[in-house]
């Protein structure tokens, strides 16, 4: 599983693991679409784990490496009631979200990890 997981190109694309005691307990990844500065990401949180940081700390290292391999911005779908990655998407000043039947797709521009006023009130409509 851990092969899996960590097998990837790193031009193409990164992945993160969170690991407590020889356990899995988060993996964060992205994968650049195409030849574009762009990445679509994803991230996943054992449950027990979840709000206590662990997602802030794979996020934003998983940003700094990207940024380091010319990517721009991430992408992301996440479920319109999951406010806690919705939370964690507005750590990137001026992330933009668009709602569709459910899922919001957010766009997550790297140039900082500094939330501005416009992405938080965004956050509270979206969530």
């Amino acid at each position: 599983m851990l092969d899996l997981m960590l097998d990837v190109d790193q031009h193409a694309g990164e992945s993160l693991l969170a690991v407590v005691e020889r356990e899995i307990i988060g993996h964060a990844m992205y994968v650049r679409l195409g030849d574009s500065s762009e990445a679509e990401m994803a991230i996943i949180i054992e449950d027990g784990w979840q709000s206590k940081g662990v997602g802030k700390l794979l996020l934003s290292e998983l940003a700094e490496r990207a940024r380091s391999r010319g990517i721009e911005s991430f992408t992301g779908e996440v479920l319109r009631k999951n406010r806690s990655m919705l939370g964690l998407a507005a750590m990137f000043a001026e992330t933009d979200y668009t709602m569709k039947e459910g899922l919001c797709q957010a766009r997550m521009p790297l140039r900082t990890l500094e939330p501005t006023s416009y992405a938080l009130r965004t956050l509270r409509h979206a969530a």
